[in-house]
């Protein structure tokens, strides 16, 4: 990420909060699945979405420091409108 920041690619760092998202998106609806099934270990479910979120966290203060967070975030919220307007076409 480092690499990244440092050669200003805003486009790969945004790329890794988007991908955290659909992970964590995945991760609730397997929870979810488990939850109803009896078999949720809430404590493993916690703490694999709060290090993703840390993780998150992380992306942002380092591009901050960079002087890069409004481009990273910009480009973020293009890739998530991208992907629901690709999901919203194959529906």
């Amino acid at each position: 990420m480092d690499e990244f920041l440092s050669k200003r690619e805003v486009e790969k760092v945004a790329y890794l909060p988007f991908t955290l998202e659909k992970e964590i998106s995945a991760i609730e609806r397997e929870a979810m699945r488990l939850r109803l099934r009896g078999e949720l270990d809430v404590r493993v479910y916690r703490s694999l979405v709060k290090g993703y979120y840390e993780f998150m966290r992380l992306i942002l203060e380092e591009s901050s420091k960079h002087g890069v967070e409004r481009d990273v975030k910009n480009y973020y919220a293009y890739l998530k409108a991208e992907h629901t307007l690709n999901m919203r076409r194959h529906e």
